[in-house]
């Protein structure tokens, strides 16, 4: 899998799909798989921590926001952690 040499930004990007939290967007195909999409390149907020920046999140555990499927829940969460080097305090 090729690695992306791109740094993050926090620009906005309209994702196709369903708006489910923060960068997280989905999607049914063929009636019954689901289809997620996140924007790799978003940076959010810095965690309490200071030790990570959020990329994605579902903001806790969503019912899957699709007719027949509301029973089936689903929780993301995707982070680029902080080198110790460039970490504040």
């Amino acid at each position: 899998m090729a690695k992306s040499s791109k740094k993050g930004s926090s620009k906005k990007v309209k994702l196709s799909g369903t708006q489910v939290g923060e960068n997280v967007a989905m999607e049914i195909e063929d009636d019954h798989i689901l289809v997620v999409r996140i924007d790799l390149n978003h940076r959010g907020n810095i965690s309490d921590s200071g030790k990570t920046t959020r990329v994605a999140s579902t903001m806790g555990n969503q019912a899957v926001p699709f007719s027949g499927f509301e029973k089936i829940k689903i929780g993301i969460n995707s982070f680029d952690p902080i080198p110790k080097s460039e970490r504040n305090g």
